[in-house]
């Protein structure tokens, strides 16, 4: 009996790659990057996860359990700030400004939970942020 490690391969060459395809990839990517500056010893990371990259392919390796390894990098890849928007490891979060921050909030949100068919609209919520001394006014629904 062979045993292998975990791996995922994904390349932007394949037949089945889709333009979301591609912008999801690129989203990896920069995760990636950005989380071996974090994390620069696979030791430091859940599952011991650990990539190759080039400018057309992504390869995912880790060690043990799928969901260790998986459930690290969703959780590095994906958070909240300090106001409850999402927070893309991918992107230098602190250089972007908070109207960037909000759009790409509603647009992830608008995606993901539009076309879930369990997610149904509440009502529209008015929240106030104060952003050097002034005053935000965001209408999201919940």
């Amino acid at each position: 009996m062979v045993t292998t490690q975990p791996k995922i391969s994904l390349s932007l060459e394949a037949a089945d790659t889709t333009i979301i395809h591609c912008a999801g990839m690129t989203g990896l990517y920069m995760t990636l990057k950005r989380l071996e500056k974090q994390y620069p010893s696979s030791h430091q990371r859940g599952g011991r996860i650990s990539w190759f990259l080039t400018a057309d392919t992504i390869e995912l390796f880790w060690q043990g359990s799928d969901f260790i390894a998986l459930s690290w990098l969703i959780k590095e890849s994906f958070q909240l700030d300090d106001t409850g928007l999402i927070n893309l490891t991918g992107l230098d979060n602190d250089g972007i400004y908070l109207r960037q921050k909000i759009h790409i909030h509603e647009g992830i949100c608008a995606v993901f939970l539009c076309h879930n068919q369990f997610y149904q609209a509440g009502e529209i919520v008015n929240t106030e942020l104060k952003v050097e001394e002034k005053k935000l006014s965001i209408n999201t629904n919940p």
